[in-house]
């Protein structure tokens, strides 16, 4: 199911490579979800809550590791969700 919505992540580990050419991995809570407009928020249950992100390598680049990030992201799968891009 399509779904995104803009969380306010907090990193609880660095950054390991991820399952593909360009993509990294880490620890995160969701402390915060908001729905963005025409999508499903199915990540704002059970807050706080802890998953795997996945991340495209050019966002990481754009992350500090010690400060939370908010970001428009996707429940890919249990336990994982998917970084699509920082939120304006």
């Amino acid at each position: 199911m399509e779904n995104r919505a803009r969380v306010e992540l907090q990193p609880l580990s660095p950054f390991a490579p991820g399952p593909s050419e360009g993509w990294r991995v880490c620890q995160v809570q969701v402390d915060a979800s908001d729905p963005v407009e025409g999508y499903p928020n199915l990540l704002g249950s059970e807050l706080p809550r802890r998953l795997e992100a996945l991340i495209p390598a050019e966002v990481v680049d754009q992350l500090d590791p010690g400060q939370p990030w908010t970001v428009e992201a996707s429940l890919v799968a249990p336990g994982r969700l998917r970084v699509e891009r920082i939120a304006t």
